[in-house]
């Protein structure tokens, strides 16, 4: 039988407190990265590799920037050709790997 609409909340976990499990995961990574070495062996393997690179600014440091852009502080801007865009891409620390993935989106769009 379901819950009636506008039941006050019984039992489980109160609003904003952590799950268990995840901060004990956070404590057995942020043990594991102390004992491989901790930041100057972290950098020394992102740095290993153009594919760890990638990775890191793909995959890792996507989930810790911000979300919540202002679209008002954008200007419209327009690139001659996808060269550019990519000079303007580097510029600002995006990688390769979506550079390369917006250009295959270019090129199939300017054949059509």
């Amino acid at each position: 039988m379901p819950f009636k609409k506008g039941r006050k909340k019984t039992g489980g976990r109160k609003a904003g407190v952590e799950n268990r499990l995840t901060s004990e995961l956070k404590e057995i990574l942020v043990n594991a990265y102390h004992d491989l070495g901790g930041y100057k062996r972290f950098l020394e393997w992102v740095e290993s590799t153009p594919e760890r690179l990638d990775y890191f600014y793909t995959r890792l440091w996507i989930k810790l920037s911000p979300m919540n852009i202002k679209v008002g502080d954008h200007k419209n801007v327009t690139y001659k050709s996808y060269s550019e865009l990519r000079v303007a891409f580097a510029r600002h620390g995006i990688s390769m790997e979506l550079s390369n993935r917006l250009s295959l989106i270019f090129i199939s769009s300017e054949s059509d």
